[in-house]
């Protein structure tokens, strides 16, 4: 997703004048909230798995 919105980026920038400028912003923007959602659940579920192998051990 990260080097294909990047990409979709780079193209409409160069090849679509200023609305393609507009529109590689907010695929720009589109690829950084998916990062940003994928890396936060990536934290939570370690989180929550530690948790539960920490409370496993305990007992």
């Amino acid at each position: 997703m990260v080097f294909l919105g990047s990409g979709t980026s780079l193209y409409l920038a160069n090849y679509a004048g200023d609305q393609g400028g507009i529109a590689a912003y907010f695929c720009q923007m589109a690829v950084i909230v998916i990062y940003v959602a994928f890396s936060t659940v990536m934290v939570a579920l370690n989180f929550v798995l530690h948790m539960k192998r920490f409370n496993k051990s305990e007992k």
